[in-house]
């Protein structure tokens, strides 16, 4: 057993990853022999060994990048004499082809003694190639050669070949191979022998629960590069990408801003670094695919809106920037499928909020905090709550872009097919811990996340997810990192154990506009928000703002009717009798009580007394007794 051991952490030694170290613990410990390996296990991993000529040299001295089952075959269980790879597509095959003769050799015993015809045609099922797999590792076992009682195999895509299943929905062949996995891993030969099985797949919650559960087997999760790894990479690629083919004609010119890179493509793969920076090389810009509108409006939130012209301006920086920032959007909601989607920029701030003072200064103090490094000040959830059409959603985007991290809304990871959701949420939960610092909004908070009893007829499915969102965002690690935002006009809908301290522990109201300097203010935002000209200065100029009823939404849709009235006209300059007519035309939809009563809630929500105007400061009894008279007289109750 010593000698065996002694053996295995040889393939182990030097520079490795931290999943690999977790990985020889559990293996070490003689505990387990099978693991799961999950999350990014199909990115590229880092080798440093100068005494291998064969994996690192030319392509940067003694360090190169590999493939992640080339990394797990050629270097972690390179001391294995018998190395085995599996999946669905290509079937059993030999790492090492040099072992081929051996192998042949061992299979050709095991014919002559079983009556098997292995050696001339091996199974292709899961079922058969385990069985395979528990005979060959019993035939080396029992040699004299210590190096042949080596072995290892990896399953690549096990989700795939052991997927995750009511095993009343599951087939006879799928049955039998998890009975033939839990039987090789429990198996003696296994257990005391140099023998090891890794399944691999991205998502854990796609591989069947009894695997997982398993006394036999281990879970060990590959997380996508925290700041060190991809500043690492990006220092590697800088200085050899050119030699292994990737063109890198500007590497010595963006050195300095390696910095700035590594921190910018948070929740980046390698493998997808890689591509951005060959991107950049190459000169592509993704300003010039950029829509001409938004670069526009970019400009005027930034009271650049005299200089904006056809063709934006772009410097070597705002380059490489703008080619990063466009494509790690793009290429993380296409890794999410739409479960998660960025909203806002950096030139959306809280300048662009009208009316909601006390709100306004309350985010400005906490994204200075952000701003300043000073994260484990920041609370680490708020929920933003208040009537319809208050700007709740807009004002949280310019929270994210005052504290200049990326903003994220969730959308819906549910999925009717079993296990699927768990595994669209840990992916999500992933990202998200990779991408941070970040802001993640969930709008319509009270529909989106449910509670802890919810879901009694999906087989408790809701309440699963529930527990392991409040989890993550009451992990203290996740303080000013993943801040959670929870937009809702009904919070007394949420679940209490979403809104309490050390979750979305802040609590923002908002207020519908009352004076006439809400009115005004809003209209001035609006027009700058979406660079809409006026003939006149101010909405005082065609109405009694004073007299005003409209919401913040309602003022922004009629200026939109407005400004469809100067288009039709050719113009698109509105002129005040325009505005007018919008706004005399405009029948605003009369719910009093309810928002009446929304309002009232985001008073009793408030978790601080100065973020409510005097006109809401009503005393609790008071309060408490007005709720109950609205809730009766409203329909939904």
């Amino acid at each position: 057993m010593d000698q065996l051991s002694g053996s295995v952490s040889s393939g182990f030694a030097g520079d490795v990853p931290h999943w690999a170290e977790e990985l020889a613990g559990h293996y070490f410990s003689r505990t387990q022999s099978t693991f799961i390996l999950h999350g990014n296990v199909r990115d590229i991993v880092r080798y440093e060994n100068s005494t291998d000529k064969t994996l690192a040299g030319a392509s940067g001295g003694s360090a190169t990048y590999l493939p992640f089952t080339e990394y797990l075959t050629k270097v972690l269980f390179a001391p294995r004499k018998f190395i085995l790879q599996y999946d669905l597509s290509l079937g059993l095959r030999l790492v090492d082809p040099s072992m081929t003769d051996s192998f042949m050799r061992i299979l050709r015993a095991i014919d002559a003694v079983s009556g098997s015809r292995w050696a001339a045609e091996r199974p292709s099922d899961p079922h058969g190639i385990l069985l395979f797999m528990q005979r060959f590792v019993r035939a080396v076992s029992v040699r004299s050669d210590l190096e042949s009682k080596r072995v290892a195999m990896v399953i690549d895509w096990a989700d795939m070949v052991f997927p995750r299943a009511e095993i009343t929905y599951l087939s006879q062949a799928d049955r039998a191979a998890e009975i033939a996995l839990d039987r090789f891993a429990s198996s003696s030969e296994v257990i005391e022998g140099d023998v090891t099985l890794v399944l691999l797949a991205e998502d854990l919650a796609g591989i069947s629960s009894r695997i997982i559960d398993s006394a036999h087997t281990a879970a060990v999760r590959v997380p996508i590069p925290d700041e060190g790894d991809r500043r690492q990479f990006i220092e590697w690629y800088a200085d050899y990408g050119a030699d292994i083919g990737m063109k890198n004609a500007h590497g010595s010119a963006w050195r300095k801003e390696i910095d700035a890179i590594s921190a910018a493509s948070a929740g980046l793969t390698l493998t997808q670094i890689r591509h951005v920076l060959a991107e950049i090389d190459s000169g592509v810009l993704a300003d010039s695919q950029r829509n001409l509108k938004e670069v526009e409006r970019d400009k005027a939130l930034s009271g650049d809106v005299e200089k904006t012209s056809s063709k934006p301006e772009t410097s070597p920086v705002s380059s490489w920037w703008t080619v990063l920032m466009e494509r790690k959007r793009t290429m993380i909601e296409r890794e999410c499928g739409g479960m998660l989607e960025f909203v806002g920029s950096r030139s959306t701030t809280l300048d662009l909020v009208a009316v909601h003072n006390l709100a306004v200064n309350e985010l400005r103090s906490d994204a200075a905090l952000f701003r300043s490094g000073m994260v484990d000040a920041v609370p680490s959830g708020y929920l933003i709550c208040g009537p319809s059409g208050s700007g709740k959603s807009f004002m949280v985007r310019c929270f994210a872009g005052e504290a200049g991290v990326p903003c994220v809304e969730l959308r819906n990871f549910r999925e009717k097919w079993v296990g699927t959701t768990e595994a669209n949420l840990e992916k999500l939960l992933g990202v998200l811990s990779a991408l941070a610092p970040v802001v993640v909004i969930v709008d319509e908070a009270d529909a989106a996340l449910g509670d802890r009893g919810a879901g009694e007829g999906d087989s408790g499915l809701s309440g699963r997810v529930f527990s392991r969102l409040i989890s993550f965002m009451g992990d203290s690690k996740n303080r000013g990192r993943v801040v959670w935002v929870l937009v809702t006009n009904r919070p007394d809908l949420l679940s209490i154990d979403l809104k309490r301290q050390g979750r979305a522990e802040k609590h923002i109201p908002l207020f519908p506009p009352q004076t006439k300097d809400d009115y005004e203010d809003l209209f001035s935002t609006f027009l700058k928000k979406h660079l809409h000209k006026t003939d006149f200065k101010k909405l005082g100029d065609v109405c009694d703002a004073s007299a005003l009823t409209l919401s913040g939404s309602d003022l922004e849709s009629v200026l939109f009717r407005a400004y469809a009235l100067s288009r039709s006209r050719g113009s698109g300059v509105i002129s005040a009798e325009e505005m007018k007519n919008a706004l005399e035309d405009f029948m605003s939809p009369e719910y009093p009580d309810e928002i009446e009563y929304q309002t009232l809630l985001g008073v009793a929500e408030s978790t601080s007394r100065s973020l409510i105007p005097d006109k809401w400061r009503i005393k609790r009894d008071e309060l408490a007794v007005r709720l109950a008279e609205l809730r009766i007289r409203l329909p939904r109750g």
